[in-house]
């Protein structure tokens, strides 16, 4: 429902929140080792010397925990996110194919008698196939993706000036206009092949569905030509 859904949504801005996080703690831990001080904002360093007990050794070690353990919740957040994803997506999805196959059924016999079966399902399994990669692509890269840039973008900008924010989000741009430009390409070599397939396999589950007509008649090689 609305919940599970707005708890997908957090969740994503939680994972994306914590993996921007991550190179900064790598950064410390880098800086922390290479100049011998510590090297972190004044909130984490205070914290840090309480434990560390102003002990270089003992810093570094936290510091190393603390990013070790930033970057194991940021992919646990994200094998999380297909879970809720999962809860939130799939009743959509169920009920989308009970009512294809409701709709399938209130269809008059002509329409039965004159279509494929085979293309048929082929066609129904791959639609409901497409409804959840179309919403996890969405949800699960497009959303968060945008997020994660919009933050990196703002990070890039205050802290190296926004002429090179705008250079990052230009090269992402032009690398997102490129990978659209390749896919509408691709697109017209996957509809012959979806119809190559559709119609390869309405020829083998009519074969099989006629089974008694095609052995009377002693036709196995004429079927076995067709569907090849």
């Amino acid at each position: 429902g609305a919940m599970v859904a707005a708890g997908c949504v957090m969740t994503l801005l939680i994972t994306k929140l914590v993996k921007v996080s991550v190179p900064f703690f790598y950064q410390y831990v880098l800086d922390t080792l290479g100049t011998g001080a510590m090297s972190a904002p004044p909130w984490l360093s205070s914290a840090i010397a309480g434990m560390a007990d102003g002990q270089m050794g003992p810093t570094a070690a936290i510091l190393i925990v603390f990013y070790t353990v930033t970057k194991i919740v940021a992919q646990s957040l994200e094998s999380a996110n297909n879970v809720v994803f999962s809860y939130a997506v799939q009743p959509s999805v169920r009920r989308a194919g009970r009512e294809t196959v409701m709709q399938l059924f209130s269809m008059p016999l002509s329409f039965h008698t004159s279509s494929n079966t085979g293309a048929l399902t082929r066609s129904m399994e791959r639609g409901m196939r497409a409804v959840t990669a179309v919403l996890s692509r969405i949800v699960l890269h497009l959303f968060p993706q945008s997020v994660e840039l919009a933050m990196v973008a703002t990070i890039i900008g205050v802290r190296a000036g926004f002429d090179l924010a705008v250079v990052a989000v230009g090269t992402v741009g032009l690398y997102a206009a490129f990978t659209i430009a390749a896919v509408n390409t691709r697109t017209k070599y996957l509809e012959q092949m979806n119809l190559a397939d559709n119609q390869a396999t309405s020829r083998l589950l009519d074969g099989l569905l006629h089974y008694e007509v095609v052995s009377a008649y002693n036709r196995q090689s004429f079927e076995a030509s067709r569907y090849e």
